[in-house]
């Protein structure tokens, strides 16, 4: 398995098991690698309702809420990839707008 086939597996799992799970419109388009470290994350794939309340009042704050909520799931995916850090772009959209955040994650680990 490649490891864009691992990161968006880890992400469609991640999907299936948080809040968000019944509201996503497509699973396999509300997060995806793009490769070349830029991954999409598509907000209109959740309803215009949920749109309008959670994320148009502050799109950047709401994506910040976002990175922390899937951080778990990309440490689990970069460890099954056996990377130790990697610096990913995230690329947030709805409805015409774009937001962009650079993240990077670090695997630390310590022999005591």
């Amino acid at each position: 398995m490649t490891a864009a086939e691992i990161l968006n597996k880890e992400f469609i799992k991640w999907i299936e098991t948080s809040n968000v799970s019944t509201l996503v419109k497509d699973k396999e388009r509300f997060i995806v690698y793009q490769g070349n470290k830029e991954i999409e994350v598509n907000f209109t794939q959740f309803p215009d309702d949920y749109v309008h309340k959670h994320i148009s009042p502050d799109m950047p704050a709401y994506s910040v809420k976002f990175l922390k909520a899937i951080e778990k799931t990309m440490f689990s995916a970069l460890a099954k990839i056996e990377v130790k850090d990697y610096e990913f772009n995230f690329t947030f959209k709805y409805w015409g707008k774009f937001s962009s955040k650079t993240v990077k994650y670090y695997l630390l680990s310590k022999v005591a």
